[in-house]
């Protein structure tokens, strides 16, 4: 922090200093997120190998997860994003070509192979598409020549202490606008293309399709508001709203009497909309909404 309240170039945000943009931390948090499934895709690659039945996008799922930790972390130190959208990139590859040879979906015909590509691509091209935003590139590249010398105010007549060029945002904050964003993926695109693929073969949605959407509609938008500096309040009623909807959906799972969907059902959906209020309610997150 300089004399006049300005962040130095050490701390403040690319362009106005070699602060590490957002884009380039969610990229890499979504890498490693994309990282486990990868994983068990590939030890089921290799317990396919040992079995006789070798599976070569199963096996490629595996190198893919540690180029994604690897890949994350080199972005995260400023050393690079290339190994981290290549595994990116070679996992949806790997994902299109394991579900075009899959016997089940291939039974399906279309509508199956769409329905698995709805579910398999969002996140690696969200993990690609932030690894290559614009910022990023800069922020990798350095560009000195657009880096104002210590104590410049930010332009366009903004107070100092205005964020970004302030406060920073908290890792609590983050932490929530990320799991936030993932978990509205994990549990919007599968009904999406559960629906989908239903429209496409002429079925019926099923119960309950509409109000899963909502949820992960509301996760994301309220993500973005938070991101943006804004108000928590549309993350904390979407993140309740998914909690309340799992346990609902973990009470009817109970009374058929499938207790381990409903455990699963609990863990997966209301345990990370549990988190996700409770990281948006952390004072630190408070703190710098006021503050702004």
């Amino acid at each position: 922090m300089t004399g006049t309240g300005v962040p130095g170039p050490a701390t403040a945000p690319w362009p106005y200093g070699r602060g590490r943009p957002g884009p380039a931390g969610v990229a890499s948090s979504l890498g490693f997120v994309l990282a486990a499934p990868m994983a068990l895709a590939g030890a089921a690659g290799v317990a396919a190998l040992a079995g006789g039945r070798p599976d070569p996008p199963l096996l490629a799922c595996l190198a893919c997860a540690a180029g994604l930790v690897a890949g994350g972390r080199r972005l995260l130190a400023g050393r690079g994003r290339q190994l981290l959208v290549g595994s990116a990139a070679g996992g949806a590859l790997a994902a299109i070509v394991g579900g075009a040879t899959d016997p089940e979906l291939s039974a399906d015909g279309v509508s199956g192979l769409v329905a698995w590509l709805f579910v398999v691509l969002p996140l690696p091209i969200a993990v690609v598409a932030l690894a290559a935003a614009p910022r990023v590139t800069g922020w990798l590249g350095g560009h000195p020549a657009r880096t104002p010398a210590p104590g410049t105010p930010p332009p366009g007549g903004r107070p100092a202490d205005a964020w970004p060029y302030g406060p920073r945002r908290p890792d609590a904050a983050t932490a929530a606008v990320v799991l936030a964003c993932v978990l509205g993926g994990l549990v919007g695109h599968p009904v999406l293309a559960t629906v989908v693929g239903g429209l496409v073969v002429g079925d019926v949605p099923p119960p309950g399709a509409g109000v899963a959407l909502l949820c992960a509609e509301g996760l994301v938008a309220g993500a973005v508001v938070l991101s943006r500096r804004r108000t928590r309040v549309p993350l904390l009623a979407a993140s309740a709203a998914s909690a309340a909807s799992a346990l609902v959906l973990a009470v009817v799972l109970l009374r058929t009497d499938l207790p381990a969907g409903a455990l699963l059902v609990t863990v997966l959906g209301a345990g990370p909309g549990a988190a996700v209020a409770v990281l948006a309610l952390r004072p630190s997150v408070g703190a710098w909404l006021a503050r702004r």
